[in-house]
């Protein structure tokens, strides 16, 4: 018997979606392979996501930096079971200001996730 039934997880990601104030762009990065090379094709994967942007750094975001070998500029904080991966990027805009593209470092996830955790590092 699971510890809380999939329908309550689910109420409960819904309700926590309304305190992420920010919103989000996820983007795949794919290749695609032709006859003159290599082209890399930027698919947006979900636009309009709530999420939450900070750039303060806790002791375990330079511990994950530090296990993983990455380097972290900021954290983003996603509805649980959004489709991120390390190999994405995603733009965030902070109360309807653009605040760049970012290169997603790595994703910290979790059984029984309300939020995802995302580390990001600025695109130069």
């Amino acid at each position: 018997m699971a510890l809380v039934p999939t329908t309550h997880l689910t109420a409960i990601r819904r309700q926590s979606v309304r305190t992420l104030p920010d919103t989000c762009s996820v983007v795949r990065l794919t290749e695609t392979h032709t006859s003159g090379g290599v082209t890399v094709v930027e698919v947006v994967l979900a636009a309009g996501v709530a999420c939450r942007y900070t750039e303060t750094l806790g002791a375990q975001d330079a511990e994950f930096a530090a296990r993983q070998g990455v380097r972290i500029d900021a954290v983003l904080t996603l509805p649980g079971v959004q489709d991120v991966t390390a190999a994405d990027r995603v733009t965030v805009t902070v109360g309807g200001v653009p605040f760049g593209t970012y290169e997603v470092s790595g994703v910290a996830r979790r059984s029984f996730e309300l939020g995802r955790r995302v580390y990001l590092r600025k695109v130069t």
